[in-house]
């Protein structure tokens, strides 16, 4: 039986600021923050997530436990339906227990597994994606994807190694992890239902997406099953994304000593010669500003 004659449930899990890290020096519960990034999800991860070739997919998106318990923030979640409901995408929400202290303990205790226990009742193969919204995807990513279930022995990662980087108006290329993971951006891992929905529940963001490998490989020996080398894939032929790098990101400001100049070293910026403006949109559905890329 062929792939595409198999039934395929992709959710694509998206959170906005779900848990507080103290690292983080922004105030994730200022309403006026909180409306920026709404703006930035449209323009950027949503549009670009509505320029797929293949639509069969629904975005989870994780909001905060706080988000749900006072009114003031009930503009999140409707924003982000209405966007949704304007750009023709499928979604819902859920919300991350403000209970767990551990973030990644936290998906384990949310209503995630269930929800995936659920899908797997329902279709031959779950695929669960994660992805920022402030970030591009290629628009064949899906489709791409989605042609990977013939390889999938049951449980299997996915993910994207070559892009863009984008930072203050410069494009930069970007190609990384050698053999071992994937870039955030759409890192996947792809569950065949009649195997996987006898085992744990496995989380997309449980392992680090740059050791996907290890984590996959973990997992799958924990639970009794031999892990082959078909169990892990990488894309490295495709410019797959573009990395929106920007002042206020999450990894800036905690992972690069609060650096928020946000410079690239050693690197020249793309030019038009390298790709134009016509193509970032039509490939990425990117229409930020371009100083280089006339």
């Amino acid at each position: 039986m062929h792939a595409e004659e198999k039934t395929i449930k992709h959710l694509i899990l998206v959170r906005f600021f779900s848990f507080y890290d103290p690292a983080y020096p922004q105030d994730i519960f200022d309403a006026d923050f909180l409306a920026e990034n709404l703006t930035l999800a449209r323009n950027n991860g949503l549009r670009s997530l509505a320029n797929r070739t293949n639509k069969n997919f629904e975005i989870l998106f994780i909001l905060n436990a706080r988000f749900a318990e006072d009114k003031k923030y009930e503009f999140i979640a409707a924003t982000l339906k209405d966007i949704c409901a304007e750009l023709s995408l499928e979604c819902r929400f859920m919300y991350m227990p403000k209970d767990v202290t551990d973030w990644r303990l936290k998906y384990k205790a949310s209503e995630l597994p269930s929800i995936i226990a659920q899908e797997m009742d329902n279709y031959d193969y779950v695929i669960q994606s994660r992805f920022d919204f402030d970030d591009f995807l290629y628009k064949d990513a899906i489709a791409d994807m989605h042609s990977k279930v013939a390889d999938c022995p049951g449980v299997m990662g996915y993910g994207y190694c070559r892009g863009y980087r984008y930072v203050q108006g410069e494009l930069y290329p970007f190609f990384h992890f050698k053999g071992v993971g994937y870039h955030s951006i759409l890192g996947s891992i792809i569950f065949k239902s009649s195997v996987a929905k006898n085992l744990p529940f496995l989380c997309i963001y449980t392992f680090p997406h740059d050791k996907a490998k290890l984590g996959i490989k973990r997992f799958v020996e924990r639970n009794g099953l031999t892990f082959s080398e078909d169990m892990f894939q990488q894309n490295i032929a495709d410019n797959a994304f573009v990395y929106y790098r920007h002042e206020f990101s999450h990894f800036i400001l905690t992972k690069n000593a609060g650096d928020q100049t946000v410079k690239i070293k050693n690197q020249t910026p793309l030019t038009s010669d390298d790709i134009t403006r016509e193509q970032l949109e039509e490939i990425f559905g990117f229409r930020c500003e371009l100083n280089s890329i006339k």
